[in-house]
């Protein structure tokens, strides 16, 4: 992972935060979220890595770049786990992510964002943001 000592103790703090916020706002969504939010087995913090989750696993990585983006809030790291969660769940479901697919895939994942969104909090330019993305979500930060 890189960094410093400290560097990396702030991110996996961070992270449980977000782990945290979430658990903290599951009441304000169905069973049906919360299952989809537990497709995500494991997260990993890797730079090398892409941001984004193996659907056959459900271990989730995120690049440190990407937690520590300006306009990154814990709102929206909570809500990315849950659109990580949703494309595992796509997966389950027999679609095949592609270039032909990854539109209408990632929109339908951003509909489910906006939701459970709206329950962790997102302000109404990370909901827009959620309405302009196609699928660069970890490419730029929601400012």
């Amino acid at each position: 992972m890189g960094g410093t000592a400290k560097s990396r103790a702030d991110l996996h703090s961070g992270l449980d935060g977000v782990v945290s916020h979430i658990n903290l706002n599951a009441d304000k969504l169905s069973t049906a979220d919360v299952k989809i939010i537990h497709n995500v087995k494991n997260i990993t913090i890797d730079e090398d890595g892409r941001s984004g989750i193996n659907v056959k696993t459900g271990t989730f990585n995120i690049r440190p770049s990407y937690m520590n983006s300006i306009g990154v809030s814990t709102a929206w790291l909570a809500s990315m786990i849950g659109h990580e969660g949703y494309h595992v769940a796509q997966d389950q479901r027999g679609e095949v992510y592609n270039k032909n697919t990854a539109g209408r895939l990632e929109h339908e994942a951003n509909q489910f964002t906006k939701r459970i969104g709206a329950a962790f909090g997102l302000n109404q330019v990370e909901l827009n943001r959620l309405d302009e993305d196609t699928h660069t979500f970890f490419n730029t930060p929601p400012y």
